[in-house]
């Protein structure tokens, strides 16, 4: 059985409107030695489109690209960072919903610096802020055809949960998050230029792909 995912392309029009631009399917084939069911997929170099939009070089390099390129610009890590530190840390995945920043990710992920004590969460309605010196966001890679390797750093924004903080009734105990459901949702800054983030889309055979954007990997029986 083949795992897919629709990629599609977005552009800012003169009147600030976003509109897809172009879309095509990406078939994420085994590598030689995996089972159907979870494997680390081919990467082959995917034409996006062939009228890219807009006239930077950057614009082009979103358009082309590996196969797992194209997939991490969809499927993202989420790191922090705390000023001073010599280390950056990995604490989960985000996924792109939206040409225009939003991402989705776990309620926990975003609580990751309060219940592992290196970073204060700041209360607020259904936001997250962080002290001063600690940052949070994603990592969005750079097309190897532009002779860089390496990521993009994008800050979290703005980050939303759903949920109830609660005071403990002990003085040496933190407050505690009682999540209503473990999802939250972030917004980084738009991309520059004439396209936009890269939502992840639709499967192609009424299944979504669940990847692992370290490994490369795909799940044919999972459901997100």
């Amino acid at each position: 059985m083949e795992v897919g995912i629709l990629k599609s392309l977005w552009r800012k029009d003169r009147d600030g409107r976003w509109s897809i631009h172009d879309a095509k399917g990406l078939t994420l084939k085994p590598r030689a030695g995996f089972d159907s069911d979870f494997f680390q997929y081919e990467s082959q170099v995917e034409l996006m489109t062939s009228h890219p939009a807009g006239n930077s070089l950057s614009d082009l390099l979103s358009s082309f690209g590996p196969t797992d390129f194209l997939m991490k610009q969809s499927i993202l890590p989420v790191v922090a960072w705390v000023e001073g530190e010599s280390i950056i840390r990995c604490i989960g995945t985000a996924f792109v919903i939206s040409c225009t920043g939003y991402l989705i990710t776990a309620c926990h992920v975003l609580l990751d610096p309060q219940e592992r004590k290196y970073a204060k969460v700041i209360r607020g309605d259904n936001a997250v802020r962080f002290h001063d010196g600690m940052l949070m966001g994603v990592l969005i890679p750079i097309n190897p055809a532009s002779g860089y390797s390496g990521f993009r750093f994008f800050q979290f924004e703005h980050a939303w949960y759903w949920g109830e903080w609660k005071d403990s009734p002990l003085l040496h105990e933190d407050e505690r998050f009682d999540p209503l459901t473990d999802i939250a949702i972030c917004k980084i800054s738009e991309m520059h230029g004439a396209f936009g983030h890269h939502p992840l889309s639709l499967s192609l055979n009424g299944r979504v792909s669940r990847q692992s954007p370290a490994e490369g990997c795909a799940d044919a029986r999972a459901l997100f």
